[in-house]
């Protein structure tokens, strides 16, 4: 049994261990091709660029570039998409939507302004926007909103 006073310092421990955790959709039957449209265009929405040294259609795999920002103070993280799309295990028509939004900060306010690749860290994923996009694609793609 782990004692509660170390309970935040675990918690802490696990945000940087670049473990993501995805929304998943399940998309009824449709084509291909409008749902990789989708995906991609809810992330242009937010600002996130295709990279295409990591997408692979093939694959149905999207990655965005980094997306910097910087709120002043030598506060300034990046942020960047990575979505799957699959057929479901259980079913072989349909698809599943996996995403998430990776996040990463400079904690060193001497660098915030111009970091480099080794200043950043993870600081686990963007939770406002990951929910944004899950709306947007849950309507773009006519699911059920489950409410």
């Amino acid at each position: 049994m782990v004692p509660c006073r170390l309970l935040p310092l675990l918690f802490l421990a696990a945000c940087g261990t670049g473990r993501f955790y995805y929304h998943d959709l399940e998309v009824p039957p449709m084509a291909f091709e409008q749902v990789w449209s989708e995906v991609q265009a809810v992330a242009a929405l937010h600002g996130y660029q295709r990279d295409p040294k990591v997408t692979d259609d093939g694959l149905r795999i999207y990655q965005s570039k980094w997306k910097t920002r910087t709120f002043g103070f030598g506060n300034t993280e990046r942020t960047r998409v990575r979505a799957e799309v699959e057929r479901p295990k259980d079913k072989p028509t349909g698809w599943l939507v996996r995403f998430y939004v990776e996040r990463q900060t400079v904690k060193d306010f001497a660098k915030a302004m111009d970091p480099e690749e080794k200043d950043w860290s993870s600081n686990g994923q963007h939770k406002g926007v990951e929910e944004l996009m899950d709306a947007q694609l849950r309507r773009r793609l006519a699911l059920e909103t489950g409410g």
